[in-house]
């Protein structure tokens, strides 16, 4: 086992990026598919990046039998080297019959989804690898298992075990751990409601790297929820999470410049990053977008965005597409279709959408 993947058997994924990153150039195809992880699960300030996994798993594939495995999941099943791969699994099924978590996690991987028309999908499987690898200790286990558990996929929902997961992998110091355990804590998911604890979490993720707990923060600071209210620490963390390319980072930094309090005003840069932002899958960036383009009077594009947004769940967004249908507003007036958005809103939250439906008795 090389340094760089000791360290980040141990949790330590800071560290254990710049040893791997050395590993990676003198040619170890074992740090290549530590490395992939890191992209695949969003371990590291960069966030969750698909592609990027499947060229590090691509790359440590011809010497490294779990960069070979992981790398197969992401291919046509023409371009799969079946030899290639029935050799990798196999050798990968003996370390991880001899105790390795590592091997087994892998193991967990390729069976969640299988190898179209290569290696049939066997979540039974999957799921006793994974479970094996967590109560082994591991880390990447414990919390995967956690957020399956916490959201039932694939294995009936356990909020409370699943909570209990997700705090042995944070209690290693694993940010991605932390910042979902923080959402337990807020939510009462799995354990009690404690928003000082769940505030505490998005501190602990942020620093050990996961940067989607900065935008959290940032809200907080922001609306003085759970904190003091401090604008401009609210500002230098959305900005912290758009430098790095957070979608939701640019779009509560580009509030920022269009509102000008804390830093300099710059309609022209927020709207650039709006427009990056949902791209990049923001909902809220959508809604923003739809704002903008109602105070101009273009209500046809304001309603595509709020649908758009709508559509990923967002209850602002299914507020205002209601509202936009109830008023034939950018669309035809549909009653029916507005009740409809109207209550998913209502559902997931929406006040005002509850009182429009009750005003409108729809």
């Amino acid at each position: 086992m090389t340094q760089g993947e000791m360290l980040y058997m141990e949790g330590r994924l800071a560290e254990a990026w710049e040893a791997l990153q050395q590993e990676a150039r003198e040619g170890s195809g074992r740090a290549m598919y530590c490395i992939g992880q890191y992209y695949l699960f969003g371990l590291g300030e960069s966030g969750e990046k698909p592609a990027e996994a499947a060229a590090w798993f691509r790359r440590g594939a011809p010497s490294d039998p779990m960069a070979r495995v992981m790398e197969a999941l992401f291919l046509r099943p023409e371009a799969v080297d079946r030899e290639a791969l029935t050799e990798a699994v196999s050798a990968v099924d003996k370390d991880a019959e001899a105790g390795s978590a590592e091997a087994l996690f892998c193991l967990f991987a390729l069976y969640s989804t299988g190898v179209k028309d290569v290696i049939e999908a066997d979540v039974p499987r999957a799921q006793l690898c994974c479970a094996r690898a967590a109560d082994a200790g591991f880390w990447q286990a414990e919390m995967e298992l956690g957020l399956r558990l916490l959201n039932g996929q694939s294995i009936p929902k356990n909020a409370e075990k699943g909570a209990m997961y997700l705090k042995r992998a944070a209690d290693k110091g694993i940010g991605k751990a932390e910042y979902h355990l923080a959402y337990c804590c807020l939510a009462g998911e799995g354990t009690e409601k404690n928003p000082s604890l769940a505030v505490a979490y998005y501190q602990k993720a942020l620093r050990h790297g996961y940067l989607h707990a900065a935008v959290e923060l940032g809200v907080y600071y922001e609306m003085g929820v759970h904190v003091k209210q401090d604008r401009k620490k609210a500002c230098q963390l959305y900005k912290r999470a758009a430098d790095r390319g957070d979608a939701e980072g640019r779009a509560h930094y580009a509030d920022c410049l269009l509102a000008g309090d804390v830093v300099k005003r710059n309609p022209r840069q927020a709207a650039a990053l709006y427009q990056e932002a949902a791209k990049g899958g923001s909902a809220y960036a959508l809604v923003r977008l739809g704002e903008t383009a109602f105070n101009s009077g273009d209500d046809g594009t304001a309603f595509r965005y709020f649908m758009e947004a709508a559509q990923m769940g967002m209850p602002a967004a299914q507020y205002l597409t209601g509202l936009c249908l109830l008023q034939g507003r950018g669309v035809s007036a549909d009653r029916r279709a507005a009740a409809v958005w109207l209550r998913k809103a209502a559902q997931n939250g929406s006040r005002e959408a509850g009182q429009l439906l009750m005003q409108f008795g729809l």
